[in-house]
């Protein structure tokens, strides 16, 4: 910068110089075509209007603009935007191929407020380059857009003595021999680098806070890029970086200083990258250095900073960090479940510290260099490599692993969990182990590889208690286990207050020797003690019975480590009952089609008013009222009289409902679905009988909280309807393919459990109305009889230890109906209109409560219980048909089945439109 300097003095002195000889004073100032106090615009029309190698003065001693534009390009010698205290000067240039070029020196905000816009493609290059120069001044460069750049040939200073401000946003670029923010004592520099695209790339280093502050937030994707980087240079200095948001990222071929001699902090959040050291150059160099000067400070955030809200972690890309010989300190302050910091840490002298405060963060690198102190006050540590120094533990913290540690104190509301969530291992602690009144020492037996935790130095008990948190999945407690849960190569002093579990079925005991902790495990109750309902009971039942091997010694350790609560909602989960009340969805669906193909035939019969259905297409009258010839159905023209005029058609409707189905005997709530299309033809073969065929597609859906279950069904089927006056018999059968899939959660176990299978059914239905015209409305009471023959096939289920072997089933039910239509033509708002309504009785019997049989892969069968159909069920139905005109209808369809388990709903709207 030192050329910098003698630039600017030099410039000074030839002022002063012109000024002290020039018998108009500052005139040449003003005059000089150089100099912009007004609006000036260059473009491909308009050349500048001042010499290459002028300097150029934007805001002399007022307000000047110089706009270059639609490929305009200009260029000058040294160049001032905002010269003196009160002058404003900004200088844009935008578009594609406009161009500005100002050498060797170009200062924004020189002695007042300087601004430089880059954008729209524009582009702009400079030697050295000073935003916001002398003290007081205020300086703003903005680069924005994908093509806009900004080539600074030497340093790019953003707060020389006075306020500078640099945004790249949105894919602009600037690139630089070396970049300083906050350069001198007093000054303030900030750069925001933004979006997708958006890059600072610096040939040399980065300075964030040289001699006074700095900040720089790389946000959103933006990218820097730098040979080495000093945060906090210089004594009083105050450099802040923070890297923040997937895809940015800050990268240095060397190492970088975090408080150099000044106070630096370092913060990478929200996904974002920071790499260090990528050059082979740089092998064997420190990578991040903290509190490199003994006055210094050096923060590295990895989330929020202490005392912030937690965020998404960032990653730190590095061999290594180096605490001192000032303050140092790490702080892991995140919302990440799985993080892992792979660097070393080391100390020099000096006060250095670590600071787990929220989030899991594994430590998985050699830093048995590090020799300050570690704080574990939330979230949880988890050291698979090693850690020097010494360790506190308390609020709310877990310090776990199997790696191996220094000293180490678990205080009031510590925890202490050796082995770790993706290892099994026992834990070193490399000193002495002391445990106070409220610490909690959490055993995993499942991470159980001989001693759990093992010192070198003194374990001292001053209470706490002992957490058995998990059983090991390959060993039978049915004769008891004992373990040896602490050891030292001292003495081990003291005891603890207590040993907890959760667990309903174990019986925990401590007890210990000159040199041991030890936990002896057994087993005090089965697990049908805390059962509480039938279901419960019988699955119960069938995990006593599993074998002590295998998987099905996984499962029943599992459900050995629970609670009272969590076993039994464990036991719903386990049981399988979602298959037995699935045979719910199975009814749902054939009554559907029974519902689709009777309303079909109410609207082939005269009668009370029924839903519009999709225009038949068929063989019928013409428009003069005279049957159309055609020697094929010669036989049927001769019948003209018939019931319906159409002798063939063709049709289809869609129809689909949902419903509930309610929990009973600790099962949960069922939510049904379904729907689908159905086709047909059908036509008369007497006067008084037609007979069709129809097919058809529908999908159907039963979830419960913890289970979804869907299935493709597939139809055929035969139907027909006779009348005779005022009564009218309707009937059909019909067959089901369906191919069923579904997925169960065991969240005790974390299990997802899939199954998948075939089913069908035959449902058949008749019903008998007679209908009585009054001059107040049209009745038809009825009285129907339909049934349901439904099977599905053995399968068994994938995706843990608690898949089941399902056996199959075969359901026979019955349904008697009793109910009465009513229907009244009325004119509303103008238009002829139909408005009707159903009331019904359905009585069910036969195969009324679904059960399901299955079987773990050991062990004994066991038979579960879904929620009984409902034996007696309200029917109701409300409509209104709308004829808008004679070729148009509107129909609109409300129905519900209503019972003390289930309650189904559908609407429906039909527009019936004929040509």
């Amino acid at each position: 910068m030192a050329h910098c300097n003698s630039l600017k003095h030099l410039r000074n002195l030839l002022l002063a110089t012109t000024v002290a000889t020039s018998a108009t004073g500052h005139y040449a100032l003003a005059l000089d075509p150089s100099d912009i106090d007004t609006a000036v615009t260059v473009d491909a029309t308009n050349p500048q209007p001042w010499a290459t190698s002028d300097d150029l003065e934007v805001g002399v001693s007022g307000t000047g603009t110089l706009t270059i534009e639609n490929g305009g390009t200009a260029s000058n010698a040294n160049a001032y935007i905002g010269s003196s205290s009160t002058s404003i000067g900004t200088v844009t240039v935008t578009g594609t191929g406009s161009s500005w070029t100002t050498y060797p020196f170009l200062v924004v905000g020189e002695e007042g407020t300087g601004t430089l816009n880059i954008e729209n493609g524009g582009f702009a290059s400079s030697g050295f380059a000073h935003v916001g120069s002398a003290s007081g001044s205020i300086g703003t460069a903005t680069v924005t857009g994908s093509g806009s750049s900004w080539a600074s040939g030497d340093a790019l200073v953003i707060g020389y003595s006075g306020n500078g401000m640099l945004t790249i946003a949105d894919g602009g670029t600037v690139t630089s021999v070396e970049t300083y923010l906050g350069h001198e004592i007093g000054s303030a520099g900030s750069a925001l680098i933004t979006g997708e695209g958006s890059s600072l790339s610096n040939s040399e280093d980065l300075h964030v806070g040289y001699h006074g502050n700095g900040s720089m937030t790389i946000a959103d994707g933006g990218d820097v890029s730098s040979r080495m980087g000093y945060i906090g240079f210089y004594d009083g200095s105050v450099g802040t970086m923070l890297v923040t948001g997937e895809n940015s990222s800050w990268t240095n071929r060397g190492p970088a200083y975090v408080g150099v001699m000044g106070n630096g902090t370092l913060t990478i959040a929200d996904g974002a990258t920071t790499t260090v050291m990528t050059d082979p150059v740089y092998t064997g160099m420190e990578a991040v250095l903290l509190a490199y000067g003994n006055n210094a400070t050096g923060t590295l955030n990895i989330g929020a900073a202490e005392g912030e809200t937690a965020v998404a972690a960032g990653m730190l890309v590095a061999p290594s960090v180096v605490f001192g010989p000032g303050t140092g300190t790490l702080v892991f302050n995140h919302t990440d479940t799985d993080y892992d910091f792979t660097a070393a840490l080391k100390t020099t002298d000096g006060t250095s510290s670590i600071k787990q405060l929220a989030g899991f963060t594994e430590l998985s690198g050699d830093s048995s260099a590090f020799h300050g102190t570690t704080y574990v006050t939330g979230g949880t540590l988890d050291v698979t490599g090693s850690l020097g120094g010494t360790i506190a533990v308390s609020g709310t913290g877990t310090l776990s692993g199997t790696g191996s540690i220094g000293t180490t104190t678990i205080a009031s509301g510590g925890t202490l969990s050796p082995g770790g969530a993706n290892t099994i291992g026992s834990l070193s602690v490399n000193g002495d182990l002391t445990f106070e009144t409220g610490s909690t020492y959490a055993v995993d037996l499942a991470a159980a590889a001989g001693d759990l935790t093992n010192a070198t130095g003194d374990i001292t008990i001053n209470g706490g208690s002992i957490s058995v948190k998990a059983l090991d999945s390959r060993t039978s407690y049915t004769d008891g286990q004992t373990y040896s849960i602490l050891n030292t190569s001292g003495s081990l002093n003291g005891t603890f207050d207590d040993v907890t579990t959760q667990s309903a079925f174990l019986a925990t005991t401590a007890s210990y020797d000159a040199n041991h902790a030890y936990l002896t495990v057994d087993i005090a109750s089965d697990f049908t003690s805390v059962a509480t309902t039938a279901n419960q009971l019988s699955v119960a039942r069938a995990l006593n019975s599993l074998t002590q091997s295998g998987p099905s010694l996984s499962l029943y350790n599992a459900m050995l480590a629970l609670s009272a609560d969590e076993a039994r909602t464990a036991y719903q989960q386990l049981s399988g009952d979602t298959y037995a009340t699935a045979q719910a969805s199975v009814q749902q669906t054939g009554r559907g089609i029974n519902n689709t193909l009777n309303s079909h035939l109410r609207g082939m019969t005269s009668g009370v008013s029924t839903p519009t259905p999709v225009q038949p297409l068929g063989y019928a009258e013409d428009m003069n009222g005279k049957t159309v010839k055609d020697a094929r159905f010669a036989s049927f023209e001769e019948k003209a009289e018939s019931f319906d005029a159409q002798r063939f058609s063709g049709w289809t409707t869609g129809f689909g409902s949902w419903g509930r189905v309610d929990g009973t005997d600790g099962g949960l709530e069922t939510s049904l679905g379904n729907g689908g299309v159905l086709f047909g033809i059908d036509g008369l073969v007497t006067d008084a009988w037609r007979i069709g065929v129809m097919g058809g597609y529908s999908h159907s859906r039963f979830d419960t909280e913890t289970s979804d279950g869907g299935s493709n069904n597939y139809h055929v089927g035969l139907y027909g309807t006779g009348q005779w006056g005022a009564l009218a018999l309707r009937s059909g059968v019909s067959y089901t393919w369906s191919n069923v899939d579904t997925a169960r959660q065991v969240t005790a176990l974390g299990q997802t459990l899939n199954g998948s299978y075939d089913a069908n059914s035959i449902n058949a239905f008749s019903e008998l109305g007679y209908t009585v015209k009054t001059g107040l409305a049209t009745f038809e009471p009825f009285a129907g009889l339909a049934y349901s023959h439904a099977t599905s096939d053995a399968f068994s289920e994938t995706g843990g230890s608690a898949a089941l072997n399902v056996e199959g089933t075969t359901n026979d039910t019955s349904y008697t109906t009793l109910g009465l239509r009513s229907s009244k033509e009325l004119t509303l708002l103008g238009t002829e209109a139909v408005i009707r309504g159903t009331a019904g009785w359905m009585h069910a019997f036969g195969d009324v409560d679904p059960t399901s049989t299955a079987r773990f892969a050991t062990g004994d069968s066991f038979t579960v219980s879904g929620t009984p159909i409902d034996q007696n069920t309200a029917l109701l139905e409300a409509g209104l048909d709308l004829n808008f005109t004679p070729s148009s209808t509107l129909s609109l369809t409300y129905t519900g089945q209503i019972g003390k388990n289930a309650h189904e709903n559908s609407v429906s709207a039909k527009l019936k439109m004929q040509f």
